[in-house]
């Protein structure tokens, strides 16, 4: 392809043989006619030539020539050994400027993975200040730039909250291993943190990145399959009504932690009165039970309203 920006080089060429040699190769005037006549010069041949290999972890990258065309003594050994060093000092630079290509392809990934994600992903320093937030913790009522910089402390969390926070990141600095902690930030809010470790060249830990995810969802459907065995746990291993229902009542007073429980019957709306046969209450609440009320109109919307 004549438009390509790369050109293969023959083997028996000049370039070649130092790729092949991995490397330096050092001609004069003599050689480089012998060279010419074998096919591997084109065009006119100079009259000291220099080439060293450009590697990069034990790959030939590249070849670093100088060639002069009128003066034979021109170059020396020693411009050899300038010439090997600056090599080296290329084949860094370009080491270099290949890991940072990489480097940011992998961080315009990572950043454009984080900020679609709908977790929220946070990274902290050693001094527990966030370093980077990405854009989910707005569903949270937060915005990401006024986090940065600032620890939680810093931040209107509760002294409960800051603890548990700075405490988990700092046992990932110390331990040096995955972390898993959940809390309820808000009520009736819970959230699941996984805290990593990200190691530095040197093997200590640079930053802990934290991948935030709302789990209410999951610890209702928990509190409710708990609610549901309690109860019917109490079903099963009651042989009368009256205490299966009693201590029904019971456990609904600390499911719901309430003050008062009760059953009442009829749930009519067009029932000139009704009972409450089973009460139970904390002590500062309790009343007895089986007690007779008129249904008065309000009692009536209530009942109408139940039943639906």
């Amino acid at each position: 392809n004549q438009n390509s920006s790369f050109r293969l080089f023959d083997e028996e060429s000049l370039t070649g043989e130092v790729i092949r040699k991995k490397e330096p190769v050092f001609l004069l005037e003599q050689q480089l006619k012998e060279r010419r006549q074998k096919g591997s010069i084109v065009g006119s041949s100079p009259k000291v030539y220099i080439g060293v290999p450009l590697i990069s972890k034990g790959t030939v990258i590249g070849v670093l020539a100088i060639q002069n065309y009128d003066d034979e003594k021109a170059y020396s050994k020693v411009d050899l050994d300038l010439l090997l060093a600056v090599s080296k000092q290329i084949a860094i630079g370009i080491e270099r400027k290949q890991l940072s290509d990489a480097l940011k392809k992998s961080e315009a990934r990572y950043r454009a993975l984080s900020e679609n994600s709908q977790d929220v992903i946070m990274r902290f320093d050693r001094s527990l200040k966030h370093l980077y937030v990405n854009q989910a913790v707005e569903k949270h009522g937060l915005r990401a730039a006024d986090l940065i910089g600032k620890t939680p402390g810093q931040l209107n969390f509760s002294d409960q909250h800051v603890e548990l926070i700075e405490t988990s990141i700092q046992k990932v600095f110390d331990t040096r291993h995955v972390h898993r902690v959940e809390f309820e930030v808000v009520e009736d809010v819970w959230l699941d943190w996984l805290l990593c470790p990200e190691f530095s060249s040197d093997g200590s830990v640079d930053t802990v990145i934290i991948f935030a995810r709302d789990i209410t969802e999951r610890k209702q459907a928990e509190f409710s399959r708990s609610c549901y065995d309690r109860i019917n746990k109490i079903i099963i291993s009651s042989s009368d009504v009256e205490v299966m229902l009693n201590g029904i009542l019971d456990e609904m007073l600390d499911i719901f932690e309430c003050d008062r429980s009760w059953i009442l019957f009829p749930c009519n709306p067009n029932a000139d009165y009704y009972e409450v046969p089973f009460l139970r209450s904390r002590p500062e609440w309790n009343i007895d039970s089986g007690i007779r009320l008129d249904t008065s109109p309000r009692t009536k919307e209530i009942f109408e309203e139940v039943l639906g």
